[in-house]
């Protein structure tokens, strides 16, 4: 069964950080896109601003497809 409402729901509800590995060209349509389901675009360099963001997907997906 589908759940894209269920999930589009828990999305503007908690309002995860998306991280984005974009090139140069693309960044500002993925974080206008992304805040357009009610997420928070992420387009960071640091790699410790990636680790916690995969911390926080794994957990997220953990929720959902589990």
């Amino acid at each position: 069964m589908w759940r894209g409402f269920e999930i589009l729901t828990a999305i503007r509800r908690e309002k995860p950080p998306i991280h984005h590995v974009t090139n140069y060209v693309t960044p500002g349509d993925c974080a206008n896109i992304t805040m357009s389901i009610g997420a928070l675009p992420v387009m960071a360099h640091a790699l410790e601003e990636h680790h916690r963001g995969l911390l926080y997907t794994f957990e997220l997906n953990k929720a959902f497809f589990v």
